[in-house]
Parts: C-alpha cells; structure tokens; sequence
C-alpha cells in the first residue's frame, strides 16, 4: 500500500507537525499529494513554502511516513533512537491536530541547503543542474528527511538511495549562497546527490 507523509519541525525545543496541505493566497485550502515522490519535486508549492519555513531558520526537520513506526533497528536511518523515531511518528500521525502551513513560497534556485549538525551542505544550483530529467528535478530536503522510505508505495527508490534520511532531523536551513565561501573555510563540505527514479535525460 502506499505511504504517506507529514513533517515533524524541532525548533527552539518546540515540537512541530505539519501536514502537507497549504492555505493559498485565496485562503482556500490546497490538498498534496501525500506519498513522498508525488510531492517532492523543485519549485512545487509545498516544497517551496517548508523550505521559506526554514530560510535562515535553523531547525531539526524529518518527514516521517505513517509506516515509519515499522522500521527494523538497523534500517532506521540516520542513527535515530527507537524512543526519537516513535516520538517523531507520535508527533506526525499521533491525536494532535496538526498544523497546516499558509502558502509563502521560497525560490531555492540560487541558495544552499545546509546541515548544521553534519557540516555538510548542498549548493541547490548545482544541484538543480544535475538532477534535472526530462524538465523534473527531485526535492533533496524531503529526501534527505525521509523516515520510513521503503516501507510503502511512492517511496524512492533509484540512485543515491543510502542517502534517504541520511540528514533526518538534522540541524537544517536554507541560506543565501553568499555564505559558501565562509561555509567552506568551516570545514563544511559540499556534497552532490544524484536523485534518479529511472527518468531518461533530455
């Protein structure tokens, strides 16, 4: 069967869960497609209102599908505790009314996605040229997040796959690409995903 996913942000000590539903400009409702590879592509409303969410914002970030809770110690990703991963699938698919996020989308074309906690970091222009198939280029902050991939339908499953959920709840922030420079002599290190489900180049 298919899985789905909400997102579980951590910041200032405050646990967070969102759906993936949004307000628009309008205040009407937009439904998204919950399985992680129909929603997680470049420049899709969604993609770019979480990724405003954490623009210069540094926050511990995870999406976690509703089979997540069913990972086998040795799959969870990320070196996650049994107690962090059923905290996270309590907060994402738990009672709690969950929030819904209003639509204030962020243009990542030109900025970095960096992980505070692992020093690494993604230049999203590169990338975006090297991950782009047939005019679709992948989402690398919902993968990277990713908890319980594998376990349902619409996962991902294609090239760089050890490296889903390798940054799940993460320090994590988009930044202006003026700080790559400084980034680097931090000792971060820029590294290249290379998302493809299979999809033939142009």
């Amino acid at each position: 069967m298919g899985q789905y996913y909400n997102v579980v942000i951590k910041n200032e000590k405050e646990y967070k869960g969102y759906d993936l539903s949004l307000l628009d400009s309008y205040g009407k409702e937009r439904y998204t497609m919950a399985k992680l590879t129909e929603h997680s592509w470049l420049n899709n409303s969604t993609m770019n209102t979480f990724s405003n969410l954490i623009f210069r914002n540094p926050s511990q970030i995870a999406w976690v599908g509703d089979y997540a809770n069913d990972l086998e110690q040795d799959k969870r990703p990320n070196n996650l505790t049994t107690e962090q991963v059923n905290e996270l699938h309590k907060m994402a698919w738990g009672k709690k009314k969950l929030k819904m996020l209003e639509y204030h989308p962020l243009n990542t074309k030109f900025l970095l996605l960096v992980n505070w906690t692992k020093k690494e970091f993604i230049d999203m222009y590169n990338y975006t040229q090297h991950n782009t198939y047939s005019g679709w280029c992948l989402h690398p902050l919902s993968l990277m997040t990713a908890l319980g991939n594998g376990l349902g339908g619409g996962d991902y499953h294609g090239t760089d796959q050890d490296l889903i959920g390798s940054w799940c709840f993460d320090e994590i922030s988009f930044e202006a690409d003026d700080i790559k420079e400084e980034l680097i002599n931090k000792d971060f290190k820029q590294i290249y995903p290379n998302f493809d489900e299979g999809i033939n180049k142009n």
